[in-house]
């Protein structure tokens, strides 16, 4: 007696799908590279100003890593001497 005979399913992905996750992805990774790297930026300049107190910079510090895009936007807009 032959074995049973079971059906495969096949799944067919077309390529504008899959041009456009690589697009979704792209840009998710330009964005977060981004994020990462203004945010170093920023905690650097926090760190090196002299005009800041340790407390203060502890708190610049700690706001632009808990807000990485926010923080550093923050930042940059309210210190003027950055």
């Amino acid at each position: 007696m032959p074995p049973a005979s079971r059906a495969q399913s096949v799944t067919v992905v077309f390529a504008p799908d899959l041009v456009a996750f690589e697009v979704f992805a792209t840009t998710i990774s330009l964005a977060s590279l981004l994020a990462l790297l203004l945010a170093v930026s920023a905690c650097g300049s926090a760190i090196r100003n002299a005009d800041l107190s340790s407390g203060a910079k502890t708190m610049w510090v700690l706001l632009i890593v808990l807000l990485p895009i926010l923080g550093p936007i923050v930042y940059f807009g309210v210190r003027s001497d950055w």
